[in-house]
């Protein structure tokens, strides 16, 4: 298993838009089965900037890619993506994997 981690610093000013749209993500998310890790959770960053970090795991990085990718080109999955980047000024992935593997 992998657990993935999406870092995201909300754009300035667009952070009631952004967990409105995250709302729309986690349903779309809950149809398609997509392995939460708890969260979205959201935090603040070093110099006051809203920030959300979104977890999810996955049997490995390839099985990661190919759930997304299956979701995000379906009609409503391309939607919703079209509406994130004026909401978001920063994103960074990290998928962890087992200490032991």
């Amino acid at each position: 298993m992998i657990l993935r981690a999406v870092y995201v610093t909300v754009e300035p000013g667009r952070t009631d838009d952004y967990w409105s749209w995250a709302d729309d993500i986690l349903e779309l998310w809950d149809e398609h089965g997509i392995q939460r890790h708890g969260g979205p959770y959201k935090s603040k960053g070093p110099d006051g900037e809203d920030t959300a970090v979104w977890l999810t795991l996955h049997h490995s990085e390839q099985h990661a890619h190919d759930e997304f990718r299956a979701m995000y080109t379906t009609e409503a999955g391309r939607a919703l993506l079209e509406k994130r980047p004026p909401l978001v000024a920063d994103t960074s992935v990290i998928n962890y994997t087992p200490y032991d593997q």
